[in-house]
């Protein structure tokens, strides 16, 4: 539902071509296990795709690869750079090789 808007917004806010850092981050409050990924705005991360995730603990390289797929292709326009932390660690060496459409 929100992916029109936040096309659209991307659209009128960046120019094609233009450096756009997102991150990629997992956060855990109880029971509730959120993969997150955000678009980096003077020191803020804007929550472009988020996903609840059905256990606890880390998520693996296919449910990093899996909500990247769904958020990339947005910015196919743009020069792309993409950041996580440790808890990423899977997914850091087999980045390079991934590609989304």
């Amino acid at each position: 539902m929100w992916i029109p808007i936040i096309k659209q917004w991307l659209n009128q806010s960046f120019d094609p071509g233009n450096v756009l850092h997102i991150v990629i981050d997992r956060t855990q409050w109880g029971l509730i296990n959120i993969l997150m990924v955000s678009l980096i705005i003077d020191n803020r991360g804007i929550p472009l795709y988020f996903e609840l995730l059905d256990h606890t603990g880390n998520s693996n390289f296919d449910t990093q690869k899996s909500i990247l797929s769904r958020v990339l292709p947005l910015l196919k326009e743009y020069k792309t750079v993409v950041l996580g932390d440790r808890g990423g660690h899977g997914w850091r060496i087999r980045f390079a090789t991934v590609r989304c459409p």
